[in-house]
């Protein structure tokens, strides 16, 4: 196999996997909770403490709903 067309697979599997991670946040796997939690956590880069006093809920609530849906993510993929 030519390291060209391996390349050309490696970037087939990783837009493939990035279209599955988006579908599984995006998708029915997390809860609206969660899915707020895991985005304002990576994209926005917030801290739990930060998180909790946006959606008014404890710091301990938001690390739950982070590790779930973590979890929910990884098993979906």
């Amino acid at each position: 196999m030519s390291s060209r067309h391996i390349e050309e697979r490696r970037r087939v599997e990783s837009v493939t996997s990035q279209q599955r991670l988006m579908d599984a946040i995006n998708g029915t796997v997390l809860k609206p909770r969660e899915r707020q939690v895991l985005l304002l956590k990576i994209f926005d880069d917030l801290s739990h403490n930060e998180i909790a006093d946006r959606l008014n809920i404890t710091e301990k609530t938001s690390q739950r709903l982070f590790s779930k849906a973590i979890r929910k993510i990884q098993d979906a993929l």
